[in-house]
């Protein structure tokens, strides 16, 4: 897209995985798009989907692409292209899959040769989908996880453990991609001025964006594994609320309020762009 372009996002958030990890459940649940299909065990193999929408914070503005790509090895060419492209990637692997541990493997060797760069340098989460699962389902431990995290020098905290199903972990995912932005120091993702007469707080960056005030909300409790180990572990309560109607916010409001320009898909069959209503995000996280 143009730089000209108003409606142009500013950076690409990549979903790869193995087919039927949960990527597009993933996908949906942050865009408040109805998943009951795939959440009723009716799976439909994506192509792959693309959806803008754009966040805004107080005085500045950030619009996403959320690109959900094909779990399978059919496009080569579209994978290759969105390694090259992405400005940050999500990783998903699925607790009852271990073939989906051994993709993301190969996943990042191939962003490791394609970008030619260290993974450090790059913004990317680690998700461990599916922990809704009963642990006699459990077909992953976490220490299999952290040992392909140790094999690419990727810190555990930038490991998430999610459930689709239930919504857990969601924001955490944005949470860890803010954090590696604003720790980087190239700001890969960002924030722009919604207005050229507003005057942009110096903490307007998008790591204060994302917490807020600290002291003025409710820390989040989180649940580490049972060694606990300094990744994020598991959410105890739903982030990433259901579709619900627009709720105004104020400039220091903890959340964000966020728009929809509809979704765009590039492969398969046209579809005509839907717009759904806006919804906020509430992300009730302390900084540790």
């Amino acid at each position: 897209m143009g730089n000209n372009d108003e409606n142009a996002p500013h950076a690409d958030v990549v979903f790869m995985g193995a087919a039927r990890v949960g990527k597009t459940t993933l996908v949906h649940r942050i865009m408040c798009v109805d998943s009951s299909l795939a959440l009723e065990g009716r799976y439909a193999p994506t192509v792959e989907d693309s959806y803008i929408r754009q966040f805004l914070a107080g005085e500045t503005s950030c619009r996403l692409r959320l690109v959900d790509t094909a779990g399978g090895y059919e496009f080569p060419a579209m994978e290759r292209l969105w390694i090259k492209r992405a400005s940050a990637f999500v990783l998903v692997c699925s607790r009852d899959d271990p073939s989906s541990l051994v993709h993301l493997r190969n996943l990042l060797n191939r962003i490791k040769n394609e970008r030619q760069c260290d993974l450090k340098r790059l913004l990317l989460v680690l998700v461990m989908n599916k922990c809704d699962l009963h642990m006699k389902e459990w077909m992953i431990p976490d220490e299999d996880l952290e040992l392909l995290a140790d094999e690419y020098e990727i810190p555990y905290r930038s490991i998430v453990f999610t459930s689709a199903l239930n919504q857990t972990g969601v924001a955490q995912i944005f949470k860890m991609l803010w954090e590696q932005n604003e720790e980087s120091g190239t700001r890969v993702i960002k924030f722009e001025p919604r207005t050229s007469a507003a005057e942009i707080n110096r903490r307007s960056s998008a790591f204060a964006v994302l917490f807020g005030n600290v002291q003025a909300r409710v820390a989040q409790k989180m649940s580490p594994n049972n060694a606990g180990r300094p990744h994020t572990g598991s959410f105890g309560d739903n982030v990433l609320p259901a579709t619900r109607r627009f709720q105004s916010t104020s400039s220091t409001s903890p959340s964000w309020v966020v728009k929809t320009f509809g979704r765009i898909n590039l492969g398969g069959k046209t579809r005509m762009k839907q717009r759904y209503p806006p919804a906020a995000i509430d992300l009730n996280c302390a900084i540790s």
